[in-house]
């Protein structure tokens, strides 16, 4: 028989579809013919295309199949696996719902579970059966649930209940109308009593599973137990008789040769893909294995990450803090220095008007008097130039205007350009710009801090109202002066007026 491999090669136009239906007819009539070995393959073959095409497997067809394997194995005394695909056959009924299906499964495996000794599955897979049964009302199974009992309990060496389960499930059988053959039940009857010494009842039941054997198994099965019994009995002619039937049937149907060799194909084919299934998962262990590597690394990583952030954010918190502590006491500071100034101007002042009484009469008396130098001279005046330009500063906010002007302040102080940009230079050591805008971000600072005043108003509108016509060089200009931005400056008074608060 060629494989679905072989027929894919000779043939290359053939299709899934065609192979599985070819394999699955093919299967039907070897079963149908008694040609088990033939059905095997053809079984099997099925299988190993359903396998790599479940998309255009069809469910009925696939639990007919697995049904038949494993009735081959079970007749071939290969229990273990005709559990494996009974079993395999249940799960397919299982996930497609097909409880009728599974109700056949759970029969076949007390039979296999039997014969294998494991009278607690055997039992457990009989009582699933009976409740799956009567929960879909399914017709004629009390008599196989009864039948089950009594194989089980002969398996147990409890004779008497196995012949009170046999004989109640050929009653039910007559009550049910059943179209199931009684043939099991009278093998199973003539088992029994062969095994309690009773060999004329054995043969009585021997003799009536001869009539109703209508398969090759099921003779194989008869002649041997008649062989068995005659043996026995001492009827040496019956006995051989028997035996030649037994043999005849065996080698024209059961080739137990084939069967292995065609069962050990199997396996080995099962083994490869196995392996080959196992290697898969192995990579793909390997593949979660590294990548979980991976993802540790990075995990790792990004926690450090975060780590490394949280650090320099609370460091850039406490710089942000302290820089407002230290802007905040520039600021009182230089409140007290210019009311300090002012009051020290004063004083000033008047004893500026009563020296200059004092000056003009000596000047009227001494007209001898040494003139001052022209360089002390030039400084008196930048000196007395700076402190207007201070003044002004302190007394007046029209430099808070956007359009305020170096010719502006030069007015103001009573000067000229050139002479206030010099004086600004040399003795300030800033540019006319920088000069004005330390005093427009004071004023700023100053407002962000007066929250009842000023709280409404945005970073932007604050800027402006000091005199910066863009958000960008009044943020530029703040940072600058204070070394922070307005927008952190602004935080830093709100959390220090709720700590008040």
């Amino acid at each position: 028989m060629q494989t679905a491999f072989a027929v894919q090669q000779t043939h290359p136009e053939a299709t899934a579809d065609t192979l599985m239906s070819m394999r699955y007819r093919q299967g039907l009539a070897a079963t149908r013919a008694g040609l088990y070995n033939d059905a095997l393959r053809y079984w099997l073959d099925y299988l190993e295309i359903a396998g790599d095409f479940p998309d255009k497997t069809k469910t009925d067809d696939l639990l007919t199949a697995y049904l038949a394997v494993g009735s081959v194995h079970f007749t071939f005394e290969d229990y273990e696996s005709a559990v494996t695909f009974f079993r395999k056959g249940n799960d397919v009924a299982t996930k497609a719902g097909r409880e009728d299906s599974r109700i056949r499964f759970l029969n076949n495996l007390v039979g296999a579970y039997t014969e294998l000794g494991d009278v607690v599955r055997a039992d457990s897979c009989n009582e699933a059966m009976n409740v799956l049964a009567r929960k879909i009302d399914a017709k004629g199974y009390e008599h196989n649930y009864l039948f089950n009992k009594g194989y089980i309990a002969r398996e147990k060496k409890d004779y008497p209940n196995a012949l009170r389960y046999m004989r109640l499930s050929l009653a039910e059988m007559q009550k049910e109308r059943s179209h199931d053959s009684p043939v099991y039940a009278y093998s199973e009857m003539y088992a029994i009593f062969e095994s309690m010494g009773q060999l004329d009842s054995a043969l009585y039941y021997l003799k009536r599973f001869e009539q109703t054997a209508n398969k090759p198994y099921l003779q194989l099965d008869c002649y041997k137990g008649l062989m068995r019994v005659y043996t026995k009995l001492g009827n040496n002619d019956e006995s051989l008789r028997y035996q030649n039937l037994y043999f005849h049937v065996s080698d024209s149907v059961l080739n137990s040769r084939d069967f292995m060799q065609t069962r050990n194909s199997w396996l080995f084919n099962e083994r490869q893909q196995t392996q080959q299934h196992i290697a898969g998962l192995e990579e793909n262990v390997f593949r979660w294995r590294l990548g979980i590597i991976l993802i540790s690394i990075v995990l790792v990583l990004i926690v450090a990450f975060v780590v490394v952030l949280l650090v320099q954010k609370r460091k850039l918190n406490a710089m942000n803090a302290d820089l407002f502590e230290r802007n905040r006491e520039l600021i009182d500071l230089h409140d007290r220095l210019t009311d300090e100034w002012r009051r020290r101007k004063s004083v000033v002042n008047a004893d500026a008007d009563e020296c200059e009484v004092v000056k003009g009469n000596d000047d009227k008396g001494n007209a001898t008097a040494k003139g001052i130098p022209d360089t002390e001279a030039d400084d008196d005046k930048m000196s007395d130039l700076l402190a207007r330009i201070i003044e002004f500063m302190e007394t007046s906010e029209k430099y808070l205007d956007p359009e305020f002007s170096l010719s502006q302040l030069a007015k103001e102080v009573d000067s000229n350009t050139k002479y206030v940009s010099q004086v600004i230079n040399e003795r300030t050591g800033q540019t006319f710009r920088v000069f004005i805008n330390k005093y427009r971000i004071t004023v700023a600072m100053k407002r962000i801090m007066d929250y009842d005043a000023w709280g409404h108003l945005t970073i932007k509108s604050i800027g402006e109202s000091v005199g910066f016509k863009s958000a960008a060089n009044f943020i530029a200009a703040f940072k600058k002066v204070t070394g922070i931005t307005p927008s952190v400056y602004m935080n830093m008074s709100r959390q220090e007026q709720s700590r008040q608060d």
